[in-house]
């Protein structure tokens, strides 16, 4: 890990990148959402396994403790992506209205 630091840091930025794309779409479907909460458990993962390694293996505490903060706004990410998800499954539930008609 330490050695691919241009690898690691293209996979945060990639990360950062796609956090920021779905939070300014407008039209965010369940699927999207899905993806988005997918990914953020994938990264939350990812971050949590960095801090292990970053730890134990390479006793480089001082860093894990950056990856704490980027691990708890991921957590927050995925918190704030699944009551959309929340939300965007109870929508389609109840709507069953022809999307055509409109409310007068």
């Amino acid at each position: 890990m330490m050695k691919n630091r241009i690898q690691a840091m293209s996979v945060l930025v990639l990360d950062l990148l796609t956090d920021i794309g779905l939070l300014m779409s407008v039209n965010s479907g369940l699927i999207s959402v899905t993806i988005w909460l997918v990914k953020s458990i994938f990264m939350a993962v990812v971050y949590l396994v960095v801090i292990l390694a970053l730890v134990f293996a390479y006793d480089r505490t001082w860093l894990a403790l950056t990856f704490m903060a980027i691990l708890a706004i991921e957590l927050y990410f995925l918190v704030i992506v699944a009551m959309h998800f929340v939300q965007l499954r109870r929508s389609s539930d109840l709507n069953d209205e022809n999307p055509n008609e409109t409310a007068v």
